[in-house]
């Protein structure tokens, strides 16, 4: 039990930073010297900003409250494999949305990423798939996940100061983040997410010092863990490599996490959208990827580490149940910190969901202003800044019921992001393939629901797919994830069969997107008509095959980075040094790889 003293000063530091985040948000436009009195300045930083800010602002914003305690339960159920988990979600996705559409994204021109569909299918039919968009997105992603980060700080932050009323903490929190993004906008949301990052790391890297000196360091750590576990279940745990049997990072799963994420990756985009389009040039625009991933590992690393020194005091947390080992993380900062160190990661746990909250909020501002207000009336600049203004309260209000209702209306949200999510592969389509129409949207966002139905009620009756699931509820969920592949594939095949037995899109709408976002991918007919007019640009040959391989190699390089410093915390040194030589080996092919291939992107 902490003293008054000790709580006080844990408070103090809590404070400190609240007021610090305050502040800074208050005053970023002044920092930046930004003009947030137009649309373009308050949501997009007036479309200047450089990639390693925005990419950093990227990584923090998927940082949400909820993100540590989930991550610490999934590392006490599978150790340092733990890192299989984010490599499959994450590793190979954003490197293939940075090298292939970043790019276009940022030459297209658009503000969100809804205006997209306005630009490929025409101001008719693509008005209605823009102000969808950005619906959905809003009501079924982002109010929830704000509501979610929310409800997360409240748990902790109430267990920790022993209080149980919702709206103290949402008192705490929500006014500091509407007044200044409401002041400053994205350049508030920008540079208080950096300081948040730097919050975030540190609290974590201070954790995980804190945890090596009570065991000795890395090899007395390593040592406790063999003693507390059996010998085959320690060998798992200190294993680097993702194991089979396990119910949460196995090699099958870590290959389906791989399609399930990197499918469709990049051709649409909402939040992240918003942290390439205000980039000051391609280039820039394409660091993002790298920014956001280097900075996304290096913080899931520091926030999962840690729980192998939980396993150690307590081996039997490694087979609790899930809700058990996700309330680890509040009990690691109660019992296991000491005083200061305890108020720093409350700090911590702050900038993650105030980081989350601020860029969804000013986010979901933009898109309903730009993309449905703006789709059906003209009004100025002057005028959208304000309009954006009053939805951040609404956004902000909705969030609140999300917090006071989170269990049904997250489930709804989960279930709907599960039924739409069947149709990700189509995506790659509005890009790549000029037969993608306006039917094969309908087509993917109607048949994709029904589709995934079908597998999710009917794959259960085949007897293998029954055994398999009846394992154990991880491995249903597991058959439940390789359903949602079965669904993606099929989907695709019912809206290439629509596609084809529909006519294409208006010629002269594909040669004006063909000419905006000059897609990789088979556009040979649209080309056709433009070189006959004589406004053919010539492109570099291989796009798609050259962004994929490097994409590829960046994935690698930093893979490999994240095994080798998983490695040196346990103390095996020589394993370290072997993943860090390749990583390296790794990093400079990428470098040249990566200048080589934006030089194309730019010709």
């Amino acid at each position: 039990m902490d003293t008054p003293t000790a709580l006080w000063i844990d408070s103090a530091i809590l404070a400190a930073y609240l007021l610090a985040s305050f502040l800074i948000g208050i005053f970023a436009n002044r920092l930046l010297k930004k003009d947030v009195s137009t649309e373009s300045g308050y949501f997009l930083g007036g479309r200047s900003m450089p990639g390693y800010l925005t990419g950093i602002s990227n990584a923090v914003n998927a940082m949400n409250s909820d993100v540590m305690p989930t991550y610490m339960g999934l590392a006490l159920a599978v150790g340092l494999p733990v890192c299989w988990f984010y490599f499959s979600r994450a590793g190979l996705g954003i490197f293939l949305a940075g090298m292939l559409f970043y790019a276009r994204w940022k030459q297209l021109g658009v503000a969100t990423g809804p205006e997209f569909f306005a630009v490929r299918f025409g101001s008719d039919g693509g008005r209605f798939i823009r102000v969808f968009t950005s619906l959905y997105s809003v009501l079924f992603g982002i109010i929830p996940w704000m509501g979610a980060g929310l409800l997360a700080a409240h748990l902790i932050f109430g267990s920790f100061f022993g209080y149980e009323s919702k709206a103290l903490s949402l008192l705490i929190l929500q006014p500091l983040m509407l007044l200044y993004v409401w002041f400053s906008g994205y350049a508030g949301v920008l540079v208080t997410n950096l300081f948040q990052t730097v919050i975030i790391v540190v609290a974590c890297v201070t954790v995980c010092l804190v945890i090596l000196s009570h065991f000795g360091g890395p090899a007395g750590l390593t040592a406790s863990i063999q003693q507390a576990m059996p010998a085959e279940t320690g060998t798992a745990v200190l294993s680097i490599w993702p194991q089979n049997g396990n119910a949460y990072v196995s090699p099958l799963l870590v290959a389906v996490w791989i399609i399930l994420t990197g499918v469709g990756v990049g051709a649409n985009v909402s939040v992240d959208g918003q942290r390439i389009i205000p980039c000051k040039n391609v280039r820039e625009a394409v660091k993002v990827s790298i920014w956001t991933q280097l900075e996304l590992f290096i913080m899931l690393l520091l926030v999962t580490l840690p729980a192998l020194g939980l396993l150690a005091q307590t081996p039997e947390l490694f087979s609790a149940p899930a809700a058990e080992r996700e309330a680890m993380y509040g009990v690691l900062v109660r019992e296991y910190l000491p005083v200061g160190v305890k108020g720093l990661t409350l700090a911590a746990l702050a900038a993650a969901v105030m980081s989350t909250v601020s860029t969804q909020l000013n986010y979901s501002a933009q898109t309903l202003t730009h993309d449905v207000l703006g789709s059906y009336r003209h009004f100025s600049p002057v005028r959208g800044v304000l309009y954006g203004r009053l939805a951040m309260i609404v956004v902000m209000l909705l969030a609140i019921v999300v917090v006071y209702c989170a269990g049904s209306l997250i489930r709804i949200a989960i279930f709907i992001t599960g039924l739409l999510g069947s149709s990700a592969l189509i995506g790659w389509g509005y890009w790549w393939y000029w037969r993608i129409n306006l039917y094969s949207w309908y087509a993917a966002m109607l048949g994709g629901p029904l589709v995934y139905l079908a597998c999710f009620f009917g794959l259960p009756r085949i007897p293998w797919w029954a055994a398999q699931a009846a394992l154990s509820p991880n491995h249903a969920d597991m058959m439940g994830i390789c359903a949602g592949v079965v669904s993606m594939a099929l989907t695709t095949v019912v809206t290439l069969i629509v596609t084809f037995l529909t006519p294409p899109d208006d010629m002269d709408v594909l040669t004006e997107f063909y000419r905006r976002a000059r897609p990789m991918g088979d556009w040979k007919p649209v080309q056709e008509v433009l070189r006959r007019r004589g406004e053919l640009r010539a492109e570099p040959r291989g796009l798609l095959a050259g962004g994929t391989v490097t994409a590829l190699c960046g994935a690698a390089w930093l893979c490999l980075l994240i095994m080798g410093l998983s490695e040196l915390f346990v103390g095996r040194y020589l394993e370290a040094a072997g993943f860090g030589t390749v990583a390296a080996l790794f990093a400079v092919i990428f470098k040249k790889l990566f200048d080589w291939h934006l030089k194309r992107l730019e010709a």
